[in-house]
């Protein structure tokens, strides 16, 4: 339990802190632009919408922080040196790195065709998207992300973060039902309703599986 009470985690929650702060602005991204009470309410949505990756970068910031790691791939791969005792470890930051890469490359998929219906303006999808990435989860983009960061930190051992993720977890929760409640169940209603129906929000079964699988190799690395 002292693992947690250290000047190392406070700093930890303190980034954890400044990271929900982003949810107000993209909130009012959203707000200011349907609003349109302001002159130029796209250009400063935009604006309010982008800093909400700052919510991303802190916690690719994170997983540097000094605190408690278990041994990682990467030890290995600098000190050339094998400890049979670590091996769960090595394991569990290998799998990571693998679903970083992975998920880092699938939400930039992601984002790609989202743009070909968000490019002129954010908050006025031309369309529903429901094929492809979109038949498997609702927000491929935030759930991948959560997973990259998710699985960033396993890779890096970063022990505070990963303890730390249901924040970064209810981030992207946030911001998914901002989308939804102003925009996606507003402007296609009906045709939401049913994709909602028949769609997960967050995770599809075969993320649940990685994810678990991850979870259970962290648990395991300390055994």
């Amino acid at each position: 339990m002292n693992l947690l009470f250290t000047q190392d985690f406070l700093i930890q929650i303190l980034f954890c802190i400044a990271s929900l702060f982003f949810i107000v602005p993209y909130y009012f991204s959203y707000k200011i632009v349907l609003d349109g009470k302001i002159k130029n309410p796209l250009t400063v949505g935009k604006l309010l919408y982008i800093s909400g990756l700052f919510s991303s970068i802190i916690w690719f910031i994170m997983p540097f922080l000094k605190q408690p790691r278990f041994s990682t791939i990467f030890d290995y791969i600098i000190s050339g040196e094998y400890e049979a005792q670590n091996l769960a470890q090595y394991i569990s930051s290998g799998y990571g790195l693998i679903f970083t890469l992975i998920f880092m490359y699938t939400s930039f998929q992601a984002i790609k065709v989202n743009l070909t219906v968000t490019r002129d303006n954010f908050s006025a999808p031309k369309k529903l998207l429901t094929d492809g990435i979109y038949a498997k989860t609702r927000h491929p983009m935030l759930a991948k992300d959560f997973l990259c960061h998710f699985f960033f930190a396993v890779s890096m051992g970063s022990i505070y973060t990963i303890i730390l993720m249901p924040v970064y977890y209810f981030i992207n929760i946030m911001f998914i039902n901002i989308q939804e409640k102003l925009i996606l169940k507003e402007k296609f209603r009906v045709k939401y309703a049913k994709y909602s129906k028949n769609t997960p929000k967050f995770f599809d079964f075969s993320m649940w599986v990685i994810f678990i699988l991850g979870f259970i190799l962290i648990l395991g690395s300390f055994y």
